[in-house]
């Protein structure tokens, strides 16, 4: 009832908005930018990401969602508004940014109108103005939790899909899927390009997808040579944002059955602490242990390769081949029911770990940097040089 409820009300809200944005082109008629911008970018706050992706391409930022973590400012900040307000303001503003820039960009889930349908007649009045569409999909908002779990038993894969909350049934399983559907079969009809990741994101997506980059707030890349001369003690860091999805449990009993064969080693774990607080223990850490049950190393995994540390995670391009060449060299493979064999061989010889982790600094320069992330959506999207 109350996801039928949810469902009536979007309905409601989207015809409000559709309604307005009718009036609110007629107006737009007598609006004439003095020029074209090439790019506007609008999303859920993730990761930093809406951020870093607007100072790297110098687009035109709206954030629709409050996100704790960070305190960015961007071009407009729906969030800040009332929420009564918030779907008023963007189907106002839609067919004048429409005049105004020759590129949308979607990430994650944000949009201009409460739908139903994945932004599907979003994206279809976006092109009857031959606007470029790009869609960033970072996670959950694209992902088929029945999909995944399907392709995890096919691969005999413990996956994080199979340890969500209890309270998750069924029912709300299939909406999820039905989710994906949508955003996927819009995305399919409209989009020019479309990131996003074809296993460990699995979805209803049919088209060829590339890579979703990840640049990192501090983009510095550096070999940390004094964290690694004359170590008194190995520093290593967890930091999960879902510990049960992340594998902490397994975690936790690798790292118990090591202290308890006299290993000396710090051990931290952080969760729910700013951003910044994530980035210094980074500093100070040799060793991370990233995430377990997935097929993709996430923001935190790309920030400790950028802090110069030697990175544990269950990313594979045997089991997602988008990612990018290299990966498996940039850090240590390890599946969940590695964890404890892999970080006990780096304590025994952890005169290996430095040059593992300057591979993997190596790496995501190549791929993550602010100048590499610019040079390669710009090699894929025919968008303006800026």
């Amino acid at each position: 009832m109350k996801a039928n409820a949810i469902i009536i009300l979007k309905s409601i809200i989207f015809r409000f908005q559709v309604l307005i944005y009718y009036v609110a082109s007629v107006i737009s008629k007598f609006y004439y930018p003095s020029e074209k911008k090439p790019l506007l970018i609008i999303g859920m706050e993730t990761s930093n990401l809406l951020k870093l992706y607007s100072k790297i391409f110098k687009a035109f930022s709206i954030n629709t969602n409050n996100n704790p973590s960070y305190s960015n400012k961007y071009n407009l900040d729906i969030s800040r508004f009332p929420l009564a307000f918030q779907p008023l303001i963007l189907a106002v503003i839609f067919p004048f940014l429409i005049k105004k820039f020759d590129s949308f960009w979607y990430l994650s889930r944000g949009s201009f109108f409460i739908s139903n349908d994945g932004r599907l007649w979003e994206f279809s009045i976006l092109k009857k103005h031959n606007t470029q569409i790009g869609t960033f999909f970072l996670g959950d908002d694209i992902r088929s939790i029945i999909l995944s779990r399907e392709n995890a038993k096919s691969l005999n894969f413990d996956h994080h899909s199979f340890y969500l909350d209890q309270n998750i049934d069924n029912r709300m399983i299939k909406i999820n899927d039905q989710k994906s559907k949508q955003y996927s079969h819009a995305a399919d009809i409209h989009s020019d390009h479309i990131f996003s990741l074809s296993v460990d994101q699995i979805s209803h997506i049919k088209r060829p997808v590339y890579a979703v980059p990840m640049p990192v707030q501090r983009n510095r890349f550096e070999f940390n040579i004094s964290k690694w001369d004359a170590v008194e003690k190995i520093n290593i860091l967890h930091c999960p944002s879902y510990p049960v999805l992340k594998g902490t449990p397994l975690i936790n009993a690798a790292i118990k059955k090591l202290q308890i064969e006299g290993y000396d080693f710090n051990f931290t774990m952080l969760t729910g602490v700013p951003h910044a607080e994530v980035l210094r223990a980074l500093d100070k850490s040799h060793i991370v242990l990233n995430q377990f049950y997935c097929f993709a190393p996430g923001m935190f995994g790309i920030e400790a390769l950028e802090a110069n540390c030697l990175l544990f995670n269950s990313a594979s391009r045997e089991i997602e081949p988008s990612l990018f060449e290299g990966s498996d060299e940039a850090w240590v493979v390890t599946y969940y029911w590695q964890i404890y064999d892999n970080l006990k061989f780096y304590l025994d010889n952890f005169h290996l770990a430095q040059a593992k982790a300057n591979i993997g600094t190596t790496w995501a320069k190549t791929y993550c940097s602010h100048e590499s992330v610019k040079s390669y959506v710009e090699s894929i999207m025919n968008i303006k040089k800026i």
